[in-house]
């Protein structure tokens, strides 16, 4: 069977299917490609992300630390001056227990 002659028109047509076709091969291997480096730049980030958190907890380790021992500090403080305040209260009420007796016993005269 000989080869019959290829027509303008018809090499036109074959151009254009394979262009379709690259294009549609051609897109799918680079949105693949695409995604792949995208998931493993998501890992890598999310991977970033997580190491970046555990060296903010150690920095703030230190400072929370810190922060207790003033707190714990200030507790003391503040029990040990409700305690003045509580002993310096009872004193009052004795004194004043003393002399509303002593009125009683001697009521002044007018």
């Amino acid at each position: 069977m000989a080869e019959q002659p290829v027509t303008k028109r018809e090499l036109e047509q074959a151009l254009a299917q394979f262009k379709t076709e690259f294009k549609t091969e051609f897109k799918a291997e680079l949105m693949a490609e695409l995604e792949g480096i995208l998931d493993s730049r998501d890992d890598r980030l999310r991977e970033m992300i997580r190491d970046m958190q555990t060296e903010l907890l150690k920095a703030f380790l230190p400072f929370q630390d810190n922060m207790q021992l003033r707190l714990r500090s200030l507790e003391i403080y503040v029990s040990n001056n409700d305690a003045w305040s509580k002993d310096r209260l009872d004193l009052l009420e004795r004194r004043v227990t003393q002399i509303e007796r002593k009125l009683l016993v001697s009521p002044p005269t007018n």
